[in-house]
């Protein structure tokens, strides 16, 4: 019997994939690797329910690097990817055995470059993975540079593939850190 080699467990072959901040470096990046890696590509810049069910959703930051602004910032870090995904779940446009990938970027609060709101994402990130588990939803964050070289770009982009695709069945709740620096 000839050997058959199995499809890649990095495959988005036939997924849905709704990537939210698609116009940002990471976005563009993420959604050209995921394209190349077979999956049907939905890109927004902001979140506005899509007309069909997804697979995945990568929600990538969608505020400028720069902003200072605390409730600027909070709305693009936390609010924004909460309420995507409430909606996807209770509409049922992510479909169970899915994955939600989002991106956390260090955003200094003004005035204190030593706080920032990623541990908050990524809190809000293992509540929403406890919560989607019975439907066998992942969600997971990933900690990139807050101002990737394209090289970067593009590790963040497969990070995200690796998070969004089968590979990662038993991942959830989870951070993965492509900052290139040690971390405690």
């Amino acid at each position: 019997m000839p050997f058959q080699a199995s499809p890649s467990p990095f495959s988005l072959q036939g997924k849905t994939i709704l990537i939210v901040g698609a116009d940002t470096p990471s976005g563009i990046s993420a959604a050209k690797v995921c394209t190349e890696q077979g999956a049907q590509v939905i890109a927004q810049t902001t979140f506005t329910s899509p007309q069909t069910a997804v697979d995945g959703l990568l929600h990538c930051r969608t505020s400028s690097g720069g902003d200072t602004n605390l409730p600027h910032i909070m709305a693009s870090c936390i609010l924004e990817p909460v309420q995507a995904i409430q909606h996807l779940l209770s509409t049922a446009l992510l479909r169970d055995g899915s994955a939600v990938v989002l991106e956390k970027i260090s955003v200094p609060i003004t005035g204190n470059p030593d706080l920032s709101l990623e541990g908050s994402l990524h809190t809000l990130a293992c509540s929403l993975a406890l919560n989607a588990a019975p439907r066998r939803i992942r969600v997971n964050t990933i900690t990139a540079k807050a101002t990737p070289t394209p090289g970067e770009q593009r590790d963040f982009a497969h990070a995200a593939v690796y998070l969004l695709s089968p590979a990662s069945r038993w991942v959830t709740g989870s951070n993965l850190v492509i900052t290139g620096q040690a971390t405690l």
